[in-house]
């Protein structure tokens, strides 16, 4: 039998990635947070009770950002657009990555998103049928609540000033609620002073020079925009920084922008 490491209060830990683990989510809610974005941006907020995995902690909040001009009418229940009606979340933005991983109905599997350093794909969740079962859908923040999903820090190299960005999202759904399970818990929302949001700049030129030199790994243009999305993502810019949506034309355009320069240029 190994012998146990004894732990040495006097040591620093160098490592600043945490390992997988399993978690259910215990209460869902569409809230704003003051620490992002000056609490500008909406989130999906987790409390999560730690099922298994080697962490050092019992309980985790996880959020997923909505997209630009979300907001919840209704005091975290639901998520809508303030000025589009029936529209679902920006496939950029980190809700979009839940929900392709959790509904993705294609060839039941999706590619990893948010730049996994494995590349591996993994496993579609269908949820699809769970939510409708349970009469809800993503733009209400019950549905996931119960659910036990694996949990992954993916991590990516950017090189420069960015270097290493980690993250973490469910990889895989462990297990579903049992019956009465999926009641979300009450949780008091926070009343803060609205601060004014400010204006994030941002060299765009030097963010599709980037994207460039990463899409090196990508084999087609579906790929490219998930190594572009994916760069935005873990560089923390903000949905609401001038230039941002000019910037998702130039990555989607497959003829005129990003993928045919990154052709022309291989």
């Amino acid at each position: 039998m190994a012998k146990e490491t004894e732990f040495d209060p006097f040591e620093v830990d160098d490592s600043n990635e945490i390992g997988d683990y399993t978690a259910k989510v215990l209460s869902s809610t569409f809230d704003t947070d003051p620490e992002y974005n000056d609490g500008e941006t909406l989130l999906l907020q987790w409390d999560m009770e730690i099922t298994g995995g080697d962490v050092n902690f019992e309980t985790r909040k996880m959020s997923f950002t909505c997209g630009s001009k979300f907001e919840s009418p209704d005091g975290g229940k639901t998520a809508a657009h303030e000025s589009i009606k029936n529209k679902g979340f920006n496939s950029q933005s980190r809700m979009g990555m839940l929900c392709k991983r959790a509904f993705f109905t294609g060839q039941g599997k999706t590619p990893t998103i948010g730049g996994a350093t494995d590349g591996e794909e993994i496993e579609a969740f269908g949820l699809r049928d769970h939510f409708a079962a349970m009469g809800t859908h993503p733009l209400e923040a019950r549905g996931w609540v119960g659910i036990e999903f694996a949990i992954h820090s993916e991590s990516r190299d950017w090189g420069g000033e960015i270097g290493v960005r980690s993250f973490e999202m469910p990889i895989e759904v462990i297990a579903l609620p049992t019956e009465g399970e999926d009641k979300p818990k009450a949780k008091k929302k926070a009343v803060a002073k609205k601060k004014v949001a400010k204006k994030a700049t941002v060299d765009w030129d030097q963010v599709k020079e980037a994207v460039l030199n990463a899409g090196a790994e990508a084999e087609d243009f579906e790929t490219f925009i998930v190594v572009g999305t994916a760069y935005v993502t873990d560089a923390e810019i903000p949905e609401e920084t001038e230039g941002f949506s000019d910037f998702f034309d130039w990555l989607g355009d497959e003829d005129e922008g990003g993928w045919a320069q990154y052709i022309e240029d291989e």
